[in-house]
């Protein structure tokens, strides 16, 4: 019987951390570990953060301040900002710890869940395999159907943010004060804001959704944003499609395939196969993009406000005393609460459209 390799991670992910252990360190710290290959500077994972997190989804925001208002809109996009940096902390400091737990130099998105669920109080252990198959579902079905409509969704872009910290020179550096994570969300809210008042100030009660509806649609001009346009998007394609490779390919089968004979062979098939889904998704399915926004508006939640709650309550639970209990409680309460109202809202909204679409 051959030998069947396990990833890094998955490889010690069920091994109990105990006294006896022969390679325990209790200054073990996963930040030492170098990735092989090729690894990411500080500016480097700062430019790669803020691109991952700029989908075609600002186009939209003009016609959101329409909805909102300047203040209203100004508000809440800066507060979700605010939510995306929090969740992104609360997902790189829960990996961190865990890591440091079970002596592993990183972990992925649903490794950390199921890793939080297996070392959390009670008797949590027995639902993460449910965790850790639940956060891959989730991710994968987000994934492709980002595909499938060509965008990524800023609060969704926290999948792509922990197999990005793992990849640093300096990984302390991503989580940081003066980290990746909080000079990147400048910018990307920054441009958020600004694209939205300004595209509300230049057409009114006449924006539309996208904004380059307003625009010129003949000329020049409408040719050239229309262009760039279609260049952006493609160049974001791969980036979700490399979220639906590394969860199905290089954690699943791969790790099955290791005997069989001209296993690249199998790989670009796979690759070829997920890409010609996600056309054929798009020519079959009409208004395709309503129904991938109702399977983002369920699991946006989950991936964004929900897990990453859950998996540092877990793994800190017993870490805070007196008033930094109640603080403790209160932020995660904050973002389950925020999880439920995104949810009502997103999809409220997302039906409301279906159904106007129908008829």
């Amino acid at each position: 019987m051959g030998f069947k390799e396990k990833s890094d991670s998955q490889a010690v992910l069920d091994v109990e951390v105990s006294g006896d252990s022969p390679d325990l360190d209790e200054h073990y710290e996963p930040h030492d570990y170098q990735p092989p290959g090729k690894s990411a500077s500080y500016c480097e994972a700062l430019f790669i953060l803020v691109k991952a997190s700029l989908g075609t989804g600002i186009l939209c925001m003009p016609r959101a301040f329409y909805n909102a208002g300047y203040v209203l809109g100004a508000v809440g996009t800066i507060f979700a900002g605010v939510i995306s940096v929090l969740s992104v902390h609360l997902i790189a400091n829960t990996e961190h710890e865990l890591c440091r737990r079970k002596r592993i130099p990183r972990m992925t998105y649903p490794e950390t869940l199921e890793a939080s669920f297996e070392m959390g109080p009670g008797n949590v252990k027995r639902y993460k395999g449910i965790a850790r198959v639940v956060c891959t579902v989730a991710l994968t079905m987000q994934a492709f159907g980002s595909d499938c409509v060509y965008a990524i969704f800023i609060a969704v872009n926290i999948k792509e943010v922990v197999p990005l910290k793992n990849r640093m020179t300096k990984p302390a550096q991503f989580g940081s004060v003066c980290g990746v994570v909080n000079v990147a969300m400048i910018p990307d809210v920054f441009l958020y804001v600004i694209i939205g008042v300004f595209g509300y100030l230049a057409y009114g009660d006449n924006t539309r959704d996208p904004i380059t509806l307003n625009m010129p649609q003949t000329g020049f001009a409408g040719d050239l944003i229309r262009f760039l346009l279609a260049v952006s998007v493609f160049a974001m394609y791969p980036i979700c499609n490399y979220v639906v490779i590394e969860l199905l390919w290089d954690k699943n089968l791969k790790l099955k395939l290791q005997d069989v004979k001209h296993r690249s062979k199998w790989e670009y098939a796979f690759r070829t196969a997920v890409t010609c889904a996600n056309i054929l998704f798009c020519i079959a399915v009409p208004s395709l993009e309503l129904v991938m926004s109702l399977v983002g508006s369920l699991m946006v939640p989950a991936l964004s406000l929900w897990f990453p709650a859950i998996m540092y309550t877990l793994t800190f639970w017993d870490e805070y005393r007196g008033i930094k209990f109640a603080f403790f409680l209160l932020r995660s309460s904050i973002l389950l609460l925020t999880g439920v109202f995104a949810l009502v809202v997103s999809v409220s909204i997302t039906v409301f459209e279906i159904y106007e679409t129908v008829l």
